[in-house]
C-alpha cells in the first residue's frame, strides 16, 4: 500500500522535528511553569528521548530520514506524524493565547 501525503511529503523528517521543538517552545513559554501539567512536560520529555534515540533531529548518514530511506511508507507516516503533532501543538498555543486574552479582557 502506498500513501499519498500530499507535499507535506517533501518535508525533511529534521526540518519537521525543528518545527515540533518550536511548538513545544512557544506552547511551554506560554503557558509558564504554573500552566504546564505533569503530563505535557512527560509528553514533551518522551518526545525529545524518541527524537534522539531515532535520530530525527540529525542530518546526513545518521538522519532518521536516511535510515527509512528505503521504506518510504515508514518515512511518509514519520512526516505526516511530525506534522499532525506540530498542528497539535500551534492548535493549542492558539486556544491558550486566545484563553488567555478572555482572561485578562475579562472584568473581575
Amino acid at each position: 500500500m502506498i500513501y499519498n501525503f500530499g507535499r507535506q511529503s517533501e518535508a525533511s523528517i529534521a526540518s519537521l522535528h525543528h518545527n515540533c521543538q518550536l511548538s513545544f517552545e512557544r506552547l511551554s513559554n506560554l503557558l509558564g511553569d504554573n500552566g504546564i501539567s505533569e503530563g505535557f512536560r512527560n509528553d514533551r520529555g518522551r518526545y525529545r528521548v524518541w527524537a534522539g534515540n531515532a535520530g530525527a533531529h540529525r542530518i546526513g548518514r545518521v538522519s532518521l530520514d536516511h535510515r527509512l530511506r528505503e521504506a518510504p511508507n515508514m518515512k511518509h507516516m514519520v512526516i505526516e506524524l511530525l506534522a499532525d503533532l506540530n498542528q497539535a501543538l500551534n492548535d493549542g498555543t492558539s486556544h491558550a493565547s486566545a484563553s488567555l486574552v478572555f482572561v485578562r479582557l475579562t472584568p473581575v
